[in-house]
């Protein structure tokens, strides 16, 4: 067979056919993305070159060249029927593979991580990095709508930093699945929209393309949900019948909303002021324009914040500035029920219009509330921050370290993100590990003074005096920012843990210090105290506070007691008579009951029967 396939020269023709239609290929592919012509020009070059290629062989065997005659293989005959049937059928078989592996081929993952990279704009327009901008906002609330599917938030995909990883890197750095990037052209009737998928290797999914009128809010939408829908699909899932919140029908509503999320995003006092008259602008333009609403709730919650120290920004002067304060709270409630009538499926509008109550919410009542609002936007970013830390305050470190590793995922480039997710760490005892997630949120920009003190315990705590020695060189090179009740020494609290008489020094400092404590330094001593891996000294401070101190005691506790055993002894010690006269100690009282001889009704403990 082989001495017949090398007399006919079916290996001649297939060397020559592949030389020239590979190259032409490869020119043509290379020309199609340098241009931006159509996608199915390159997807057509590719079919043709490989489906040519049985054909070559058919008709370099069919006609047979046999010294200096061409004989032509009647096709009648048996081997020329097999020939013909045996191309058709590669012919076949190649096109629907190269279909199906364009458009379907995929490694599934559980709860898929996609980054919608920022549509590029080469329109020129005026508007148009707004309009690529909010389009690139649209995809990522669609894909985000899908309880199952999870896609980086906008203010990470938007990070200068992330333009310039490469392929490999950017899938390291972002710990996405897979990647969508696409751009807006010029083109005749409207604008091309072009968007292509691809996996962490680069593997092309899905890509495709189409021209659209995108100054037409109705046309806008369509081309969103289209790419989303195919997005979802190569992913073996579907976006219909997932509950979605439209954006505003006024085109010019949309942009502004959009250019007031990228200056709420400077955190700054201008930048918050400027954020909150352009999503009022936003919202007189559509008054029902739900995120716009919701966003702005939660800019006029922050207000105190950012404009405390200088309120000229938006307001003629301080006094205004605390008349508003007073107001905010009800504009607040109005905004979220707004929203909610619009879309109820956003979480941080149900957030603030529960929160917003002039009744007191129990405890109890509380975590329900952040359930339900978590089950409407399960990955929203705000929501998660908050959830974490409602979560470690009622006492579940289990279910904040859930909400921390959830906001990290969808966040990857916030430092408050990474070290949020430290902290949960530090707590659950992964002290390398939270060490890990503290130098990056370092890296990120978060606080250098409060992550350089952490990293310092953390080392003193695993008695690792090089690295520390390291670290105070490199990042701490004045020592720590003098205590004026009571100095901190890292090297102390390692000898401590080795020594009983640098030990006991140590202790009798913390004891002479607790007649001036305020609540930051409270707070330290317990750390110190927990540093030192002394559970009878937690445990005493715990008390002096408790019975000393209006602090919320569950805070303490959960923060510093996140040992399950010793969480049962809270349980059932006489300590919590002491600390349960205060009713912010009623997550505890909900999850273990209440002390002998109380009642708890989920809002006050009566002990007075006892």
């Amino acid at each position: 067979m082989i001495s017949e396939l090398a007399r006919r020269g079916v290996f001649q023709a297939v060397a020559i056919y592949v030389a020239v239609a590979w190259g032409g290929t490869e020119i043509l592919i290379t020309a199609s993305d340098r241009f931006g012509w159509p996608a199915w020009i390159a997807d057509a070059a590719l079919i043709l070159f490989l489906t040519g290629l049985p054909f070559v062989v058919l008709l370099s065997w069919t006609f047979d060249l046999s010294g200096t005659h061409l004989r032509r293989v009647d096709p009648g005959s048996m081997r020329g029927k097999l020939m013909i049937a045996t191309a058709a059928t590669i012919v076949m078989a190649i096109t629907a593979t190269v279909i199906v592996w364009r458009d379907h081929a995929y490694d599934p993952v559980s709860e898929p991580v996609i980054a919608v990279l920022p549509m590029q704009d080469f329109t020129g327009a005026d508007g148009g990095a707004i309009r690529a901008l909010s389009f690139t906002g649209e995809l990522i609330h669609r894909i985000s709508a899908h309880p199952d599917l999870m896609a980086l938030d906008l203010r990470t995909v938007t990070n200068p930093a992330v333009a310039n990883l490469q392929q490999g890197n950017a899938q390291e750095k972002l710990g996405a699945d897979y990647f969508v990037q696409g751009s807006l052209s010029s083109s005749r009737g409207g604008v091309l929209v072009r968007a292509r998928m691809t996996d962490a290797s680069g593997g092309v999914l899905w890509e495709d393309e189409t021209v659209r009128d995108l100054s037409d809010p109705i046309e806008a939408r369509t081309a969103q949900a289209e790419i989303a829908g195919h997005i979802a699909a190569a992913l073996g899932t579907t976006l219909t019948g997932i509950d979605y919140c439209e954006p505003s029908s006024d085109a010019a509503a949309v942009a502004v909303y959009y250019e007031g999320w990228q200056l709420y995003n400077q955190r700054s006092g201008e930048g918050i002021a400027a954020a909150a008259r352009a999503l009022e602008d936003a919202i007189e333009r559509d008054p029902d324009y739900a995120r716009a609403l919701t966003d702005l709730a939660s800019v006029y919650q922050r207000f105190g914040f950012w404009l405390a120290e200088d309120p000229t920004p938006y307001f003629a002067d301080r006094a205004a500035f605390e008349a508003f304060l007073d107001e905010a709270p009800g504009r607040i409630l109005d905004l979220s029920e707004r929203a909610l009538a619009r879309c109820p499926n956003l979480g941080v509008a149900y957030l603030n219009y529960e929160f917003g109550q002039p009744v007191a919410l129990t405890l109890a009542d509380q975590r329900a509330v952040y359930e339900e609002a978590l089950r409407r936007e399960p990955d929203n970013g705000t929501l998660l921050n908050d959830a974490i830390n409602f979560a470690r305050t009622y006492g579940n470190i289990g279910l904040a370290k859930e909400y921390a590793t959830r906001a990290y995922r969808k966040d990857p480039l916030n430092a408050r993100a990474a070290h949020l997710l430290s902290g949960q760490l530090r707590y659950e005892g992964d002290i390398e590990g939270s060490i890990e997630m503290e130098v990056e949120a370092r890296e990120l920009g978060y606080s250098a003074r409060v992550t350089n003190v952490f990293l310092a315990t953390a080392y003193a705590r695993l008695g690792d005096v090089e690295r520390l020695d390291r670290h105070m060189a490199e990042f701490m090179p004045g020592g720590f920012v003098p205590d004026p009740i009571m100095p901190f020494d890292p090297r102390r609290f390692i000898a401590a843990r080795n020594d009983p008489a640098t030990r006991a020094a140590l202790i009798a400092e913390f004891d002479a210090a607790l007649p001036a404590l305020n609540g930051t330094n409270t707070e330290r001593h317990l750390r110190w105290a927990k540093l030192l891996d002394d559970e009878a000294l937690v445990w005493r401070y715990l008390e002096h506070f408790a019975d000393g101190s209006r602090e919320r005691g569950d805070a303490w506790v959960s923060q510093h007691i996140w040992d399950p055993a010793w969480r049962v002894r809270i349980a059932n010690d006489e300590l919590l008579d002491l600390m349960g006269w205060r009713d912010e100690y009623g997550g505890y009282w909900d999850a273990y009951g209440p002390p002998d001889g109380c009642d708890w009704d989920g809002v006050s403990l009566d002990c007075s029967a006892g």
